[in-house]
C-alpha cells in the first residue's frame, strides 16, 4: 500500500476537468473528453509536461496495461517480502555455510546460460531499437497528416494522461532499478 501511496503522490493532484474544459472552450481549442473516474479512488493530475508525446504514452499504456498492473502487484509483494526479511535478518549469520554453498552452486550452474542470455539480449537491443525507430518515423508521418488528430493529441487532457502514464513507467523502472542495485532482485539476491 505504501508504494501505491507514493505513486499517487508522484502522479500529482486531483484535477478540475470542467474548469479546464471551460477555459479551453473559450479559446476554441479542442480538448479530450472528460475521463471516467472511480468514486472510490482519488483522481490525481500529474504536472503537465509539454514534451510528452501523448500517442507514444497512450500506445505504451494500451499495450502494457496488464504488465503495469503486474509490475505494481509484484512490487507490492516485494514490499511484503522485504518487511518479512527485515524481521529475520537481525538473527541471521552472514557467514552461513549453506548460503555460501547456494551462491557457489548458482554461479557454477548458471554462468553459461546467463552468458547466452546476455548475448541474445544485446543482439535484440540493436535490432529492436532500429526497427522501432523506423516504425515510429513511418507512424509519425501518417499521424501528422490529420489536423484533428494533432489538436486532440496536443490538448491539455491528452498531455495530462500521457504525463501520468510516463510517470507510472518512470516510477516502476526506478523502483525495479533500486531493487536490483540493493541486491533484492537479480543475481545478487540472497533469497534465490
Amino acid at each position: 500500500m505504501r508504494i501505491v501511496g507514493l505513486m499517487l503522490h508522484f502522479i500529482g493532484k486531483k484535477s478540475n476537468v470542467h474548469s479546464i474544459m471551460a477555459d479551453q472552450a473559450s479559446t476554441n481549442t479542442p480538448v479530450a473528453e472528460e475521463l471516467p473516474t472511480s468514486s472510490s479512488e482519488p483522481v490525481t493530475q500529474a504536472p503537465v509536461d509539454n514534451n510528452v508525446n501523448f500517442e507514444k504514452e497512450r500506445e505504451f499504456f494500451e499495450n502494457n496495461r496488464d504488465n503495469i498492473n503486474n509490475r505494481i502487484a509484484s512490487l507490492q509483494r516485494e514490499m511484503t517480502e522485504e518487511q518479512n526479511l527485515s524481521e529475520t535478518l537481525a538473527t541471521r549469520d552472514a557467514t552461513d555455510g549453506e548460503e555460501l554453498r547456494k551462491i557457489r552452486q548458482f554461479l557454477s550452474s548458471n554462468a553459461d546460460e546467463i552468458a547466452s542470455l546476455h548475448s541474445t539480449v544485446t543482439e535484440l537491443e540493436t535490432s529492436l531499437k532500429e526497427l522501432v525507430s523506423n516504425n515510429k518515423m513511418k507512424s509519425t508521418e501518417l499521424r501528422e497528416q490529420s489536423a484533428e488528430y494533432a489538436a486532440l493529441v496536443n490538448s491539455d487532457g491528452s498531455k495530462n494522461v500521457a504525463a501520468k502514464i510516463k510517470s507510472i513507467r518512470t516510477i516502476l523502472q526506478q523502483l525495479e532499478d533500486f531493487l536490483v542495485r540493493e541486491g533484492v532482485q537479480g543475481p545478487n539476491n540472497p533469497r534465490q
